[in-house]
């Protein structure tokens, strides 16, 4: 073919790779783009700007709020704060601590660390601080912080940016100079072409200006996609934020990771009150002394509050001797006065006094429009406050250090307050020391209503429709209803028809009955009723709202999962106050969840959430992969939990293999992290009211378990008939003292729960047993308490005394010998109603042992046996195999094997001696587990249990076999039964047969 005949064909394939080569290069383009962009940026340059800005401006602490003069350094005053990581739903209520502020990046969920964080707490609980502290230490590349290698950090205050707010513009009007020579374009096109390199901290997203909704909104600026994550998926963030608003984020369940500030341990009280006082270290220790002899350690862990507490005790106290103030609005008037007196001492102009509650008042009714809802304003423009106020107010509050001005840039956009229109002109900006003074003066302001015009205020409490509205403003309610009666009556009449005519009131039977399933409701409900007792509480009132008050308690029913000691005051001046004794028949203040009250806990995804090596699939995994998780889990992950050492040695390996809720429950007692909770108040009001139910499960009882003997020993609970103390760590003295006087001062008793607390020294179950005579005792559950064999005797010995109504009996790891359980032999045929008995097997003698189990057998309305660590397992089938005919009642049973070295020996030498015997042989019967070191159980006993089990009239429901191992074929036999009757068959995970599937139509759960 001639070049003529092929020019045609030449020319249209040239077209075609044009068009091709334009196609892709359009494609390409917007990379190319972002990169010519990205290249002009000078990193250098951008990095000198934020460490000057972080250094001399960001970072520096003023000793008084807008003062200057009087700032320290951050590592002069930096004190560590408690932090804890949150679990995710559906155990939101269960939180750990973290050794190190560090470990807030470190931490990781589902093996990896998640890309966007969330940091909750309350006001003045140090959120603002702790990002100003990792911006602190990575300008000034702080050993130990994994911001050191990261080229940028941004820290933003959310409280200056709105709805369509770029992260661009932020920088620049928040970090940058204005002189800056870093193009805007240039920073953009950086930051998405190496989103790796940098971190963002988001402050105060509860100050964000924009709706709720806005999060998903497209229109919204780039600000609120990264936080939806959908811009800079890769860039790290964390933002902090108020609880109220922290919901916005539960929409995204799997995209943050939550952790909570709980603010200052009294040791962090101790440290940053030396660091304060660090030039006179004699008025800082008296501090401490003071506080901590008038109990002010829960007002102090809010480090806020621990700051004025400092200056309130330099300037006032040390001159005048005045106490510091318990409630928290007068430690704030307090605070004022003393910021008022110290502009006076600096400043010769002001010698002649201002009208400070005046001024407040003032200032207070712009801070009131700014945070009253739907609004949600902390910045205001000078026009706006002197419109509302004067000139000389706008000044006067500048120089007290109540506000303070701040410049704002051209873009930057100010909202009137009652237009939406933007404005974009330059103007300065007026802004509150903090959002709790801003809230302290609109309390103020809305107090001076309530003295002036009742009508006004309640119109404005008619604007809180919701509970999240109430919460948003909570802390003006609560300063607010400090200051006047008449403020407190519109207050919580308001807060008790929100309560029951919004949405929450539906949820409310639930929560009550302790069945409310959803946690996030649950805390939102209890949130709302502590409200309304910290309202009543900041009041100088005594009983004139009770009545009102009682509403929150409708079926007499005090319930709350945890809360704080300044709530436990709360709670001790309704009681003391209350109108009639039987108001209130229950309280129940717990630290965690009782295992039946883990809301729907799956316990694959809790190992799963906690254990990061575990998989929901693990019970496939082999025992090299679990052995090699466990390893990976333990380098990893060492420094996530306090005592690390302890635990896994108790733990082992088996959270590979699935938890169960007991399990899981001695898990969260031990490691959960709370608080500590002083219930003097509660314990010391009790008098006023006829509690029936007194149940404090695992509240860290200490000190106060005198006084809780003291308080039944002068029959204060005279009408209690449940009381209930697992794991409150009392001590021997305190249980010695109560059990002493349970026949005098709790005569109507009839359940009693102990367990936990430790009773090895000294004879504390004997000395409780002499003491229940003539109590109709149905329910005691004492495990777990450790008591010696010859206590454990001598409480044996005294059943007959309280036995005739028992039901349940509960003694399991307490210690037993052969002469405790010739005592339990003798004794129990008198609790012949009992339905209930958990016990252990072990400590006792092949003959002894089986006497016992005959006697127990013969308990007619037994509904529910456990016995566990049995020392003599094929005598213990062998006996329920009979005893099945004889409890015809049973549809609950636990048996548990502990082997003897000697049974342990016994059964290697038998195996070897088997083994060599019948090398030649078929040695089916002899199956086993090669990593299960438990010998197998008698099959001809087995079989006779599974043959009495298969013909009782009343089957059971629930059998649980806890370090038993059974031949590979009575396991199947067993596993049909349990398909065929419904049964849930609980077993030891380590001696399931390594070639055994595990069945998927069985109710089954390994331990």
């Amino acid at each position: 073919m001639t070049e003529e005949a092929l020019r045609p064909f030449t020319h249209a394939v040239e077209q075609i790779v044009q068009q091709a080569i334009e196609e892709y290069l359009l494609e390409l383009s917007p990379h190319l783009e972002l990169g010519l962009k990205a290249s002009h940026f000078d990193l250098e340059m951008c990095q000198r700007h934020l460490q000057q800005h972080y250094l001399q401006d960001m970072c520096k602490i003023p000793q008084y709020p807008g003062d200057t003069d009087t700032c320290l350094e951050m590592d002069q005053i930096y004190t560590n704060l408690s932090i804890l990581y949150e679990m995710p739903q559906p155990c939101s209520a269960i939180k750990f601590p973290l050794q190190s502020q560090h470990d807030v990046f470190t931490r990781q969920v589902n093996g990896i660390c998640p890309s966007r964080i969330l940091v909750v707490g309350k006001g003045g609980s140090g959120k603002s601080t702790l990002l100003a502290k990792y911006a602190y230490d990575w300008a000034t590349n702080a050993s130990g912080s994994p911001l050191s290698n990261i080229p940028l950090v941004f820290a933003l205050n959310m409280r200056w940016m709105e709805s369509d707010t770029d992260l661009e513009d932020a920088i620049f009007h928040q970090l940058l100079p204005p002189d800056t020579k870093i193009m805007k374009d240039a920073l953009g096109g950086y930051l998405e072409q190496n989103q790796s390199s940098f971190i963002l901290l988001l402050d105060s997203y509860d100050e964000f200006g924009a709706a709720d909704s806005m999060l998903t909104n497209t229109k919204a600026g780039n600000i609120l996609r990264i936080l939806s994550n959908r811009f800079l998926t890769s860039c790290r963030v964390i933002v902090t934020s108020r609880h109220w608003r922290a919901s916005e984020f539960s929409q995204f369940p799997r995209l943050y990771v939550k952790f909570e500030i709980d603010g200052f341990s009294k040791d962090n009280v101790q440290e940053y009150i030396r660091k304060f006082f660090h030039s006179d270290r004699e008025a800082g220790e008296r501090l401490y002394q003071y506080i901590a002899a008038s109990n002010l350690f829960d007002v102090a862990s809010f480090p806020l509050m621990t700051q004025l507490l400092c200056i309130f005790w330099r300037d006032t106290n040390s001159t005048t001797k005045e106490p510091i103030p318990s409630k928290v609005g007068e430690l704030y008037t307090a605070v004022f006065r003393v910021l008022y007196n110290h502009c006076l001492s600096k400043d010769p102009r002001h010698q002649k006094p201002m009208d400070l509650p005046d001024l407040i008042v003032k200032l207070g009714e712009i801070a009131c429009l700014g945070l009253w809802p739907p609004a949600n304003r902390l910045v205001f423009t000078r026009e706006e406050v002197e419109k509302l106020t004067t000139a000389e107010c706008v000044r006067d509050g500048c120089e007290i250090g109540l506000i303070s001005m701040e410049k704002v840039t051209p873009t930057y956009q100010v909202k009137g307050p009652s237009s939406n229109q933007l404005d974009h002109t330059p103007k300065q900006a007026v802004v509150f020391f903090h959002k709790s003074a801003q809230e302290k003066c609109a309390a103020d302001y809305l107090v001076s209503l309530a003295e002036q015009k009742l009508d006004e205020l309640g119109l404005k409490l008619d604007g809180l429709v919701s509970v999240k509205s109430c919460l948003s403003v909570q802390m003006i309610l609560r300063f607010a209803c400090g200051s006047s009666i008449e403020s407190i009556r519109l207050i919580l009449t308001r807060l008790i028809h929100i309560l029951t005519s919004s949405e929450i009131s539906k949820d409310l039977p639930a929560f009550y009955a302790d069945d409310l399933k959803d946690a996030d409701r649950a805390k939102n409900i209890q949130e709302f009723i502590e409200l309304c007792l910290l309202c009543n509480f900041e009041s100088n009132s005594t009983d004139e709202f009770n009545s009102l008050l009682s509403q929150l308690f409708p079926c007499g029913k005090i319930h709350f999962l945890g809360m704080s000691s300044y709530t436990c005051l709360a709670v001790g001046k309704y009681l003391t106050y209350v109108a009639n004794r039987s108001a209130i028949s229950s309280i129940k203040i717990m630290q965690v969840p009782q295992p039946g009250a883990v809301h729907s806990l799956n316990v694959s995804h809790v190992v799963d959430s906690i254990f990061l090596a575990a998989q929901a699939d693990f019970h496939q995994k082999s025992k090299e992969e679990i052995r090699s998780l466990h390893e990976e889990y333990l380098d990893k992950h060492k420094g996530d939990i306090r005592n690390f050492d302890k635990f896994t040695k108790r733990i082992g390996d088996n959270y590979s293999r699935g938890i169960c809720n007991i399990e899981l429950w001695e898990f969260f007692k031990t490691w959960h992290s709370t608080r500590e909770m002083n219930l003097d108040p509660i314990l010391k009001s009790v008098q006023h009211v006829d509690v029936l139910t007194l149940d404090l499960t695992a509240v860290q009882l200490l000190d106060h378990g005198q006084l809780l003997a003291t308080t039944i020993s002068k029959g204060h609970l005279m009408s209690l008939t449940r009381l209930m103390l697992e794991d409150t760590s009392l001590n021997v003295n305190s249980m010695q003292k109560m059990s002493s006087h349970l026949r005098k001062c709790l005569p109507k008793l009839l359940v009693l729960d102990i367990s936990e607390n430790n009773a090895s020294e000294g004879r504390v179950v004997s000395s409780l047993a002499r003491n229940l005579t003539k109590i109709s005792l149905e329910e005691l559950k004492m495990w777990h308490m450790a008591a010696p064999a010859k206590d454990m005797t001598e409480f044996a010995e005294n059943i007959p005394q309280f036995a005739a109504n028992l039901r349940v009996l509960d003694i399991v790891r307490n210690s037993m010998d052969d002469e405790t359980g010739l005592s339990f032999a003798k004794s129990l045929p008198c609790a012949f109603m009992l339905r209930e008995f958990w016990m252990d097997g072990c400590g006792m003698s092949e003959k002894v042992h089986i006497k016992l189990l005959v006697t127990i057998c013969k308990l007619p309305q037994l509904e529910d046996l456990r016995i566990f660590a049995s020392s003599h397992p094929d005598e213990l089938v062998a006996i329920m195999s009979e005893g099945l005919y004889m409890m015809p009642e049973l549809t609950r049973l636990t048996l548990g094997a502990q082997y003897s070295k000697v049974t342990r020996r016994k059964h290697a030498v038998t195996k070897m001696f088997s083994t060599m015997k019948l090398a030649n042989k078929s040695r089916e019967d002899d199956k086993s587990s090669a990593t299960c070191s438990k010998p197998v159980i008698c099959r001809s006993s087995w079989r006779c249990f599974m043959t009495r089990l298969e013909q009782r009239q009343k089957q059971i429901v629930e059998l649980n076999l806890r370090e038993f191992r059974l031949h590979e074929q009575d396991l199947e036999r067993l596993l049909d039964l349990c398909r065929k009757f419904d049964v849930v068959l609980g077993y030891y995970r380590k001696c399931w047969p390594d070639d055994m599937d595990i069945p998927q139509d069985v109710k089954l759960v390994l331990r």
